[in-house]
This record gives C-alpha cells, sequence and structure tokens, in this order.
C-alpha cells in the first residue's frame, strides 16, 4: 500500500510539473538548443550565447507588454513602431541640451502617452483594439520618419549610461538586454500573481462583463496594460539602439509585433484572454533566439528561418493546446 501511495504521488507530480505550459516551452528549448548544439558546433560557445541572450532580450521585453494585453483580451498592433519611435525622441530631447537620463525618462514618459491613448480609445470609446493599433502603428511610423527626417541616427556614447541601458555585459557572458528582460520579467509575473491589478487583468480577459459587475474597473485595467505595452517596446527600443550605437527609423514593424505575439502564444498564453503566463514568454523569446541564432550559424536563409519559425510556433502552441484539454479531461474525471 505505501509503494502504491508512494507511485500515485510521483505520478500526480509529474502531471502537476506538465500542467504548467512554461515546464512544456522550457522543454522544447532546451531540445532545441541540444540539437543545434550537437549538428553545429559553433553554436555552443559564448558568442553564440550573447546573439541568443540579445536577440531573447529585446524581444522579451516587448512580448512581456503584450502578453498582459492579451492576458486581458487585447492586443497592441503598434509595440513595433513605437520601438522604433522612442530612441529619436530620446536622441531628440539629448540634442537640445536635456540630460541623457531625463532625456530617457522623457521618451518613455511619451511612450506611456502613446499606449494610454490606445487603451482609451479601445476601452472607453469602444474602438476594438485591431483598428485602433493598426491606426497608430501608420501614425508612429510617419511621425517617426518626420522626427528622422528618414535618417539613422548616432546615439551618444555617454558612460555609464551606455553601459547600463545598451551595451553592458554582465559576467562576460550575459550582454545587458537579457538582464533587463529577466528583471522586468519576474517584477510583472509578481505583479499579475499578487496584486490586484494583476486579479483584475485576468478578471477582464476572462469575462468582461462578469468582472464589471463584480467591480473590476475593466476599463481603467485595459488602459493600464496598454500603457505597459507601450512603455516596454519603447524601452525595448532604446535598449537596442544604445547597445549598437545607432536607430534606424523602420526598425521594429510589423516582424516585431508578430513576433512577441508569438513568443507570448508559444509560452502559454491564450489568444482569447483570460489566462497566460509573463516567465512562459520570456521563453519563447529564447527559442526564437535560439533558432534564429542556430540556423544562420547552419548557412540557412532568412525564409527558412521563417519557415522553421513557423513550424515551431504551430508545434509548440498545439502540444499546449493538447495538454491543457488533457488537463480538463483530467479534472473532469476527478
Amino acid at each position: 500500500m505505501r509503494l502504491m501511495r508512494s507511485v500515485k504521488h510521483r505520478n500526480f507530480s509529474f502531471r502537476n510539473l506538465f500542467s504548467h505550459p512554461e515546464v512544456t516551452i522550457a522543454l522544447v528549448t532546451g531540445i532545441c538548443a541540444v540539437a543545434f548544439a550537437y549538428f553545429f558546433p559553433n553554436f555552443a560557445t559564448g558568442n553564440s550565447a550573447q546573439v541568443i541572450f540579445t536577440i531573447a532580450g529585446t524581444d522579451a521585453m516587448v512580448g512581456v507588454g503584450e502578453t498582459m494585453l492579451l492576458i486581458s483580451g487585447e492586443l497592441d498592433l503598434s509595440v513595433g513602431t513605437v520601438f522604433a519611435l522612442a530612441p529619436f525622441l530620446m536622441n531628440a530631447f539629448y540634442v537640445v541640451g536635456v540630460p541623457i537620463v531625463i532625456a530617457f525618462l522623457m521618451a518613455l514618459l511619451l511612450m506611456g502617452v502613446v499606449g494610454f491613448a490606445n487603451g482609451y480609445i479601445t476601452a472607453k470609446i469602444g474602438v476594438p483594439a485591431l483598428i485602433t493599433t493598426l491606426g497608430m502603428f501608420f501614425l508612429i511610423r510617419g511621425l517617426t520618419l518626420i522626427v528622422s527626417n528618414f535618417h539613422l541616427i548616432t546615439l551618444p556614447n555617454i558612460e555609464p549610461f551606455r553601459s547600463v541601458v545598451g551595451s553592458g555585459v554582465i559576467f562576460e557572458t550575459l550582454p545587458i538586454p537579457i538582464v533587463w528582460a529577466v528583471g522586468i520579467t519576474i517584477v510583472v509575473a509578481l505583479m499579475l500573481q499578487r496584486t490586484r491589478h494583476g486579479l483584475w487583468t485576468v478578471a477582464t480577459g476572462s469575462n468582461p462583463t462578469g468582472a464589471g459587475e463584480v467591480g473590476v474597473n475593466t476599463v481603467r485595467t485595459k488602459i493600464y496594460n496598454f500603457m505597459l505595452a507601450a512603455i516596454l517596446a519603447g524601452l525595448a527600443g532604446i535598449i537596442q539602439a544604445m547597445r549598437i550605437g545607432s536607430a534606424e527609423p523602420l526598425q521594429g514593424g510589423f516582424d516585431l509585433t508578430l513576433g512577441s505575439i508569438a513568443a507570448a502564444a508559444v509560452g502559454g498564453t491564450s489568444l482569447l484572454g483570460g489566462s497566460g503566463t509573463i516567465i512562459g514568454t520570456l521563453i519563447g523569446s529564447l527559442l526564437f533566439g535560439i533558432f534564429r541564432d542556430g540556423l544562420i550559424i547552419g548557412g540557412a536563409s532568412e525564409i527558412v528561418y521563417e519557415m522553421a519559425l513557423g513550424i515551431a510556433v504551430i508545434l509548440s502552441v498545439g502540444l499546449n493546446v493538447l495538454l491543457i484539454g488533457r488537463r480538463g479531461r483530467s479534472s473532469r474525471q476527478t
């Protein structure tokens, strides 16, 4: 009897382990990393790890904000252009004499204003987020081209600001973008799980009408999440621009926007709202970074990368859906 109880306890723990979507995507990510390291020895190097962490860090910062929106039942198609605009605004403020740290904060504040506009038009006025943020995408794209005068800019090389915000490396392996991404992931994950705003975000995405009837301010919740998504996208844009020392007006765009949504979906966030995981988005971004770096090392073209990424998204999300279905059937049987 004791042996049977012990085996049953182990099975229960194993089932609980895979009830978390983060575990599924982490397993897929680990398998991909091992496979690339086996077939391409150059993949398992410190330089390759830095490239992966840099790509994943930038994508994850955008993805975390998009995840909060998806959980609340919305999405933002404009984050790719917000990503591009933020470093140009920061540089514009600096050029006219504003200290670099203040210019940095002012640029993020204006990105928050963009997010507020998206949220107000969507949640308060009632325009669908798809239309609101698509229109904002083109508006911000045009504004970025005006501010940049259609030219690439070189950002100021001011230390220690540049090292802290963009080009620094910790322990000779971890680039600053992944450090920022991990810190933001932890903070936002705790906010989602342990604060009223996090509870309201899940409730708003699950059942907005019911949530409103029990006192949840669904409009304010969505506006805050739109602001968070825009600020994090702007922060990611500044970090990338400071890391490479320049900014280009057409960077980001729909590729970054759709990539952030894909990372959230692969990580276990429902595109229908009401459930999601911030940590899963970070792992999903890491998976995309592994794919990009591994295929480049293997000599694959960008077209092959996009095809492989599409297959990875379908398989990863499909695996999570199957596991969710099994968990649902198991819970009904018990």
